[in-house]
């Protein structure tokens, strides 16, 4: 199976913890790549390119491209409800079987908090590395990425963040992923640890996977009028991806969060021209809200190579 696109854009979302902070967290979904969001999050184990940064820095290495992308993110209105962001990916075979990543965010901010104070423009970078070690129809990919969040949601807080990971990749066709996320956290501000991971399994033209995340260090109250305290936050998710004709990919996923008995649908779609340009669009809603929505939209420039896991 080829890898059809890689999409661009990321950032590690905002997880601040307390209750207050975790109602924001969905506003930081339009800083993801569209096709994480047009898979509701899911990735752990095939996430490629510039999704693997923010979901599994060892999947850098599954598909062999060489991208340059731009892309834009919205989420409802008011500041910080837009993203510009930028990458840079190499993961083209070299001798020492490494790839790379590189992605640079700026949302804009031009109202003041509740003191009066400005907010300030929010700039965030990311750069992950990870290492193929290639078997019979085997491969194992490892990696570990950095995150440097700067005034995050406008404010003059910032954090450095880190995040490790694996993929066993069988015969492309069969894949499990497992990633530890902010595992290093040194800043202002407290994003929550976490663990994920997940299996996806490829069949001609069809994907199927499932992926479990749990975040840590995190207090809140599930339901109103409880007392808030900590306890880990799990999220189910399952993708379907279908390829109806070549170049074009379409995608569905669902996310349910068993903490607050949330969950959030999403579609997305790839659109593949003259062989090396791409176009994606990811949307995700929350069914409990209907003003609670994300769309993403992304545009690559990417060099192909045969082997391709996706």
């Amino acid at each position: 199976m080829k890898l059809r696109l890689v999409s661009l854009v990321t950032v590690v979302a905002a997880c601040l913890a307390s209750q207050g902070a975790y109602a924001q967290i969905s506003a930081y979904n339009h800083q993801l790549p569209a096709r994480t969001i047009g898979m509701a999050g899911n990735g752990r184990s095939f996430a490629s390119g510039a999704n693997a940064l923010f979901l599994n820095p060892a999947a850098l290495g599954v598909a062999h491209q060489y991208i340059f992308g731009a892309g834009y993110g919205y989420a409802g209105a008011g500041d910080g409800a837009h993203v510009l962001s930028a990458e840079w990916i190499d993961s083209t075979p070299n001798l020492f079987n490494m790839a790379m990543g590189f992605a640079f965010d700026y949302v804009p901010y031009s109202g003041e908090d509740a003191a009066g104070n400005k907010l300030d423009d929010s700039y965030n970078a990311h750069l992950s590395m990870s290492y193929t070690a290639k078997m019979q129809n085997t491969e194992l990919h490892v990696g570990v990425g950095g995150h440097r969040l700067i005034n995050i949601q406008g404010t003059d807080a910032d954090i450095w963040t880190g995040d490790a990971g694996l993929v066993l990749n069988f015969g492309n066709q069969f894949m499990a992923g497992f990633a530890g996320y902010n595992l290093y956290r040194d800043g202002d501000a407290e994003f929550p640890r976490g663990i994920g991971g997940g299996v996806s399994y490829w069949s001609g033209p069809f994907m199927g996977g499932f992926a479990v995340t749990a975040n840590f260090d995190l207090t809140f109250a599930p339901h109103e009028g409880e007392e808030a305290e900590e306890e880990p936050q799990l999220r189910y998710l399952g993708p379907l991806q279908y390829m109806p004709v070549q170049d074009i990919l379409t995608r569905g996923a669902a996310n349910y969060d068993a903490m607050v008995e949330n969950t959030r649908v999403a579609a997305g779609v790839t659109i593949i021209a003259a062989s090396n340009v791409g176009l994606e669009f990811g949307y995700q809603h929350n069914l409990d809200d209907s003003s609670d929505m994300v769309v993403v939209v992304n545009l690559q420039v990417y060099n192909p190579f045969p082997g391709g896991a996706m």
